[in-house]
């Protein structure tokens, strides 16, 4: 999911900038341009590593709850 947003993140921005540049929307150059491609890469590793540490949260959690149902549940330990 994250490596089709990336895709379309960088190509809406490269095409944006083109797009300005060749009919001279406003004062962008060639600089803005570029910044922008730039930004747009940076914003994609930051969302990949954000969702990476997400998902590691999550599976620290279920272990966990896994951890504390274990406890609850210990057939051994019932009393009769």
């Amino acid at each position: 999911m994250t490596d089709l947003f990336s895709v379309l993140t960088i190509s809406a921005t490269g095409f944006f900038g083109v797009i300005s540049v060749a009919i001279e929307l406003g004062k962008s150059s060639n600089n803005l341009v570029g910044l922008a491609l730039v930004w747009s890469l940076q914003i994609n590793s930051i969302m990949s590593f954000t969702l990476r540490m997400l998902a590691d949260t999550e599976s620290c959690m279920v272990s966990v709850v896994r951890l504390y149902e274990y406890i609850d549940n210990n057939p051994s330990e019932k009393s009769f």
